[in-house]
């Protein structure tokens, strides 16, 4: 059924405005958000309807799947293009988030939505932090719609729109509808207004549903309200209705007919009559989440699993299917095999993408069903899960997979993968903050691999010494360790080793009175930028804007400041940005300049996308300050 569009005048003249002016080249951002139900869909759809042919629209959606798929709004703003923008999931995501820019910046005017974003992935957050800079200068009004009592994703978006620059983001929120306007709606039905804003509470999607069941007496549930329409529906409806529920967002019609088979056409007609699906773009999808929740807990488990398992059964077969939806269903099917193989491919792709904690849930989920695995596929998982989980934040998990993954390592006597892993181990131990461990672990390395032929882990774990040896203050066995990195980084050619050792013998000279330039850190920032290695970069120009701060040369400090802000910006690596920021706050707050210094600490406080670590000098200044 269709429902008037109440009391949403001030938020259609809100987007209209917006639009308006990303066609005279001022691009914006508007950000809808309200409760589940509130009428979020119906109002871009109404909005994106009402746009002039004139105007390009882009549409893409996150989806509720068990692990969130990196990138999905890509896969369909790329569809919704028509072939003008195309999408490689294998492809590096800031050559895609560029290539998405680049297509943005011709000069037709576009509205790009992006609906759920309660349900996105890291990697989908970060071409919202992307696009959130960079859309000023295009003639594209950026759409995106998320629920407000998401507590977890309402953080994130909030640090995302924070540091968006002043005035391009403005918030839309959607209120539930007056008792006034149920009162309208109800009166049109010939039904009780008072009892309908009793049960609903002017929630939209809730007022649609009571609605639609025949009779006075009110459902007490939109769970009943749901299943009362359902009920009037014929077997074939049915039958699609519910092969429609297992999907989390949307259903090929032909991967519906698979699943229903005869009568399908009949049962999708029904269903669309009678306002329980939405058919578009070849796809069905249920009118909300809220309705499709209800049908699919209203299955019986057996033939939910076996509706699930036909799924699993089609997309092995298809060379291209998205290896997370497979996983999402393999796992409701009970089907382990299949879960083991679509979670690990998922948990690849996801890293690839960026969306390490999307890949750490992944891979999580296959050391959950660790007994049907090889010893190989188990330590590896647990090797993945750990990298994943450290660049997702996670040290803790990325500490205690790896501490598990080196202790299956010992047992089976592989020497140097097992020196590999206790490496790496000492970067998670410090990063977690476990000192003593880190030592324990890099010791370890070193005495293993030492026996080896593995002489490029060798040189990472000296390389990894003389870090934690810089970080104490012990000047002369940092130099030691970073030196025997160094000679052998370059007799093996290892360039990367080679850069991280400078970096650290650099650091130690650095502390004492400044040498001229050009120095150990000079010469690794160069080799780092050269090679495109951006946190070996940033790594060096943090070192330099440290060291010549502490030395009082506060001006050299904030050039090596704003080159390293620069270069992180354009490449989003918003950690080393805060981190940076964090030193500049402090310069300010030393010149005097407090308010500028509290508004860079506060604003660098906000981003919850750099962790604890990466926050710290911010913090500082901004303690500081209070003092």
């Amino acid at each position: 059924m269709t429902m008037e569009l109440l009391e949403r005048d001030e938020q259609l003249n809100q987007m209209n405005t917006a639009a308006a002016r990303a066609a005279e080249g001022n691009g914006g951002v508007r950000a809808g958000s309200g409760e589940a139900g509130a009428g979020k869909t119906t109002l871009l759809d109404r909005f994106v309807s009402d746009c002039p042919d004139t105007v390009r629209t882009l549409w893409g959606a996150c989806e509720h799947l068990a692990t969130p798929e990196p990138l999905l709004p890509l896969r369909d703003i790329a569809r919704s293009s028509g072939g003008a923008f195309s999408f490689t999931p294998e492809a590096d995501r800031f050559a895609s988030f560029e290539a998405l820019l680049a297509f943005l910046s011709k000069d037709q005017p576009t509205v790009l939505v992006i609906e759920d974003v309660h349900w996105a992935d890291t990697a989908t957050l970060d071409l919202i932090r992307f696009l959130c800079r960079r859309i000023a200068h295009t003639r594209t009004m950026m759409l995106i719609s998320f629920r407000e009592d998401e507590v977890d994703v309402r953080a994130a978006l909030r640090a995302i729109l924070g540091e968006a620059p002043a005035g391009l983001v403005e918030r839309i929120r959607l209120e539930p509808l007056s008792r006034a306007a149920v009162m309208q709606l109800a009166a049109s039905h010939k039904r009780s207004g008072d009892k309908l804003y009793a049960l609903t509470g002017g929630n939209a999607f809730l007022v649609t549903e009571a609605l639609a069941v025949d009779g006075d007496a009110l459902p007490s549930t939109v769970r009943d309200a749901t299943l009362a329409r359902a009920a009037r529906l014929s077997g074939a409806g049915r039958k699609v209705l519910e092969a429609v529920s297992i999907f989390p967002r949307r259903a090929e019609a032909a991967f519906v007919t698979e699943l229903v088979g005869a009568k399908t056409n009949a049962g999708i007609d029904d269903c669309i009559e009678r306002g329980m699906l939405i058919f578009k773009g070849g796809n069905l999808r249920f009118r909300h989440e809220i309705a499709r929740r209800a049908i699919v807990t209203s299955i019986a488990p057996a033939a939910r699993r076996q509706l699930h398992q036909h799924v699993v059964d089609t997309l092995k077969h298809r060379p291209h299917a998205r290896a997370s939806e497979g996983a999402h269903h393999a796992e409701r099917a009970g089907d382990v095999p299949a879960l083991i193989d679509f979670a690990q491919r998922a948990g690849v792709i996801a890293a690839r993408a960026g969306a390490h904690r999307e890949a750490a849930q992944h891979f999580a989920t296959l050391l959950r069903h660790r007994d049907a695995l090889n010893a190989d596929a188990c330590v590896g998982a647990l090797e993945a899960h750990a990298q994943q989980s450290y660049l997702s934040g996670a040290t803790g998990d990325a500490v205690e997979s790896m501490t598990k993954a080196a202790g299956l390592r010992r047992q089976a006597g592989e020497a140097a993968a097992l020196g590999r892993d206790l490496s790496v181990l000492t970067r998670f131990n410090w990063a977690d903050g476990r000192r003593a461990d880190a030592q324990k672990a890099v010791a370890e390395a070193i005495e293993v691999l030492s026996g080896t032929s593995a002489r490029a882990d060798l040189a990472w774990a000296y390389s990894y010494r003389a870090q934690l040896e810089m970080l104490a203050e012990n000047r002369r066995p940092a130099i030691e360790w970073g030196e025997r990195a160094l000679t052998l980084a370059r007799e093996l050619g290892e360039r990367e080793i080679e850069i991280h050792a400078l970096t650290n013998i650099g650091s130690v000279k650095l502390k004492r009175p400044l040498p001229v330039p050009p120095t150990e850190v000079d010469e690794s920032l160069a080799l780092a930028v050269a090679e495109g290695l951006h946190d070996h970069a940033l790594r060096a120009w943090c070192t330099l804007a440290c060291c010549c701060y502490l030395a009082r040369d506060c001006s050299t400090s904030l050039r090596h400041i704003e080159d390293g802000i620069a270069y992180a910006a354009k490449r989003d690596l918003t950690h080393w940005e805060a981190y940076l920021r964090g030193w500049r706050a402090m310069i300010r707050l030393d010149e005097g300049a407090w308010s500028e210094a509290e508004r860079e600490a506060e604003d660098v406080c906000r981003w919850k996308n750099a962790s604890g670590v990466f926050r710290f000098p911010a913090l500082v200044a901004l303690a500081r300050l209070r003092i």
